[in-house]
Parts: C-alpha cells; structure tokens; sequence
C-alpha cells in the first residue's frame, strides 16, 4: 500500500521467493506497475525474472569435481529452505552424484548461514564427519572463503589435499590465495536486463 501510495515507478526484488514479496509483486502489477525479480527465474505470467539455471550451474560444477577425478564430495550451502536458488544449488549437486552413482550421506550436506565464518564452521564440520572427502562445492563464493580458511586451520591444504569450488565468481574470488575456482554469474548483465 505504501509504494501504491507513492507512485512508485518500478520494483525490483533481489532475493528470495518469499510469498509476502510475490504477493506484493502481484499487486504491483495489478496496478501496472513494472516489477521484477532478480537472482531467481520464476514462472508466473504476471511477474518478470532475471536470474540464471541454478540447478544446471551447481550439476556441471559438481561433475566437474567428478571429472578430475573425486569420488568424496561434500556441500556447503545457506539457506536453501528460504532461499530458491539455493535449493536449486543443492539439487543438482545430489542428483549428479546420483547420476554418477556416488554414495553421500546427508551428513556431507553443511547448511548454515550466509557468512564466512559459516564456511569456517562447515568446512571443518565436513572434514570431522567426513576426514575422506577429497572436494568441497561450496554454493557460495563466501562460503567457499571460509572454508579456505577452515581447510587451512585444521591443516588441509587447497587444492593438494582438497578441491573446492565456488559459485558467484565475486571479484574477491581471483585474489584469494589460491585463487578460487568458481562459478560464474553475470550479475552485471542481470542487472541490466533487470532495468531494460
């Protein structure tokens, strides 16, 4: 009611798919008001999204793992209940290793929160529960920073004794030491697309 009231010329969401947001979106759109969501594709006729194959993006990271060569891969994730993208995320992580016919347990799945010391936390979680996991895929470049330096703590060196790869490809990512391999989103072109 209050963006009603103010003549608001466009919204765009960045973030979850909360349904207090969508029913907003909806409303907005009722009125002709331009809305937009970014970060997470939705299908609604009413509600225009940006965001990219979440699901696709975390499978071909995960089987890139795979590929060179592991067989013990464990997840870090945030809050993928609250979050689509995230779920995505976790998704196509367990059904390629389904796919591939790689046991895990949900023991190898860490879901905290969305800061670095959440990737210290899980990291050094993972490698307690799990000392055989040879990769971590990490559904965030920020988690993945934490577990650089969870790895590190408890003495296990990156890449030599464990992979690990990112997702966002942050600008950070490329000045870690080693650098992070990650994968790419292209916030910027989202972004625009969002305001074109």
């Amino acid at each position: 009611e209050i963006m009603l009231n103010r003549r608001v010329s466009g919204i765009i969401h960045a973030g979850t798919l909360n349904p207090t947001f969508i029913t907003l979106l909806r409303r907005a759109a009722e009125h002709s008001i331009p809305s937009v969501v970014v970060w997470e594709n939705i299908n609604d006729n009413e509600i225009s999204s940006v965001g990219i194959n979440n699901y696709q993006a975390a499978f071909d990271a995960t089987r890139y793992l795979i590929d060179i060569g592991h067989q013990h891969i464990g997840l870090l994730v945030g809050p993928y209940k609250t979050m689509n993208r995230l779920s995505q995320r976790l998704k196509g992580f367990t059904d390629c290793l389904k796919q591939h016919q790689l046991d895990f347990s949900e023991e190898s799945i860490i879901s905290l929160s969305h800061e670095v010391k959440d990737g210290v936390m899980g990291a050094t979680m993972l490698m307690g529960k799990h000392p055989e996991i040879t990769a971590i895929f990490s559904a965030s470049d920020v988690l993945a920073f934490g577990a650089l330096y969870g790895l590190k703590k408890i003495g296990r060196r990156v890449p030599q004794d464990v992979s690990l790869v990112g997702f966002d490809n942050i600008e950070f990512s490329e000045y870690s030491i080693p650098t992070l391999t990650t994968v790419n989103v292209p916030a910027r072109h989202m972004g625009r697309k969002a305001v074109f």
